[in-house]
Formats: C-alpha cells, sequence, structure tokens
C-alpha cells in the first residue's frame, strides 16, 4: 500500500500513518504540497481554510502539525513533492530533512516556477506532469 497526499491530504496521510504507528503494508508515502504545520497559517485562503479545519483545535499536536513529530522511523520512504512558488514549499522541505534522518529512500521533487498543484495534480494538467511523472517512478521503484 503506498498512502499518497496532496496538500491537506498530505497531513491526513502522515496522521494516518502516526496513529498506525509502523503499519503493517504501508510500502510507501507521497506526499505533494504537503500542509505539515498549522501553528501559523497566516492569511489569505491557506491561513482561512486552516482555521476552518482547525475549528479552535490545538494546532501544537503533531497530528495536526506533522513537523512537531519527535520520531519518524515509522516512515515508509517517502517522496514529497514541493512548488517553487507554493506557500506550502517550506514546510514540504522540512518535512523531508526531518524524514531524511530515518535514511530511508526518501527522495524530494521541486517543480520549478508553478505554484500549489492541488487543482493541477487532480485534472493532470501538462504543468503537473513532471511532479506525475516522478510519482509513478518513485511508486514504481519501491514496489520492487
Amino acid at each position: 500500500m503506498v498512502l499518497l497526499g496532496d496538500s491537506g491530504g498530505g497531513l491526513f496521510a502522515t496522521s494516518l500513518l502516526a496513529k498506525l504507528n509502523k503499519a503493517v503494508g504501508v510500502k510507501a508515502m507521497v506526499l505533494i504540497n504537503p500542509a505539515a504545520d498549522l501553528r501559523n497559517p497566516g492569511k489569505g485562503l491557506y491561513g482561512l481554510v486552516t482555521n476552518w479545519y482547525l475549528n479552535n483545535k490545538n494546532p501544537n499536536d503533531s497530528l495536526v502539525s506533522p513537523l512537531l513529530a519527535t520520531d519518524f522511523s515509522s516512515y515508509p520512504p517517502t517522496l514529497i513533492v514541493t512548488s517553487e512558488n507554493d506557500e506550502l514549499k517550506s514546510q514540504g522541505d522540512s518535512l523531508y530533512e526531518k524524514i531524511k534522518m530515518t535514511n530511508k529512500k526518501n527522495q524530494l521533487f521541486d517543480v520549478p516556477k508553478e505554484g500549489h498543484l492541488g487543482g493541477k495534480w487532480s485534472a493532470a494538467h501538462p504543468d503537473a506532469q513532471p511532479a506525475i511523472d516522478k510519482t509513478v517512478a518513485f511508486i514504481l521503484e519501491v514496489a520492487k
């Protein structure tokens, strides 16, 4: 099984993995522009959506802000896709650095000149094709 999540789905995938705690059968995880730290959502659309999602819950819980976790050893090989102009890029980069310390086959792939891939990813838009290709290659590599 491969856990794959885009944006908030990346948050859900990491939270699910934490809840399963070293789940048997999870061979890999792919996080596309993951929301990994909800403590300071800022303003604008991301801040609005994050505040709706939190609904006054504590963003300092590592199930809500995976960057706060202290143990990443349960993570399987993970691909994190970021986009050069996405406001979540730094969260994906930071999460990659923490997961990288587990010495598993983790990869970071940055899509140049792109913002948040959400709609483009789900529509298989040509701008998202490099990320889609990288994701498929990663999954095939892990499946060997």
